[in-house]
């Protein structure tokens, strides 16, 4: 399996919401994109199979909390820990356990 399928996957686990087909196709490319920004930001020497499942959890965060971002702006509430994002108008919680 590749690194970025792996993390799609953590972040589809992680997310824990149902997701349409269009929307999964777009958490799907935020996780390629978040892979590729960690994989960028790694120091010289630090290998992915070193740190793997550190890496998948990371980056699927950051997938997750990317495709968030593209539709924030009624967001009514944000804590970390236990995920928590409330949105303001469809009474909609998205929880996510980390």
């Amino acid at each position: 399996m590749e690194i970025r399928d792996e993390v799609f996957d953590k972040a589809t686990l992680v997310y824990r919401e149902e997701l349409s087909g269009s929307e999964s196709d777009v958490l799907r490319e935020m996780c390629a994109a978040a892979c590729s920004e960690l994989l960028s930001r790694l120091k010289d020497g630090v290998l992915v199979d070193t740190i793997h499942d550190e890496f998948v959890r990371a980056a699927g965060v950051l997938g997750i909390a990317m495709f968030i971002g593209l539709d924030c702006s009624s967001l009514d509430s944000f804590s970390a820990g236990n995920v928590t994002l409330k949105k303001r108008g469809d009474e909609a919680t998205r929880k996510a356990a980390l």
